[in-house]
């Protein structure tokens, strides 16, 4: 079953992220992030754990 970013592509008998500028966007951060074609979102490639009282940025990684 596809997810709720996913769309069903009949003739390749799979799922298909449709969000691909974001996609492209993280593909262009490929130093630091990485694509996820099962979520369908852009994960760190490194998550480093902090200090108490610090949390670690998502978006900037």
């Amino acid at each position: 079953d596809c997810t709720e970013k996913q769309e069903y592509v009949q003739n390749e008998c799979r799922c298909r992220c449709m969000n691909s500028d974001e996609e492209a966007k993280c593909r262009g951060n490929n130093e630091t992030k990485l694509w996820d074609p099962e979520a369908c979102n852009c994960l760190c490639r490194n998550v480093e754990d902090c200090n108490t009282g610090y949390y670690f940025d998502q978006n900037t990684c």
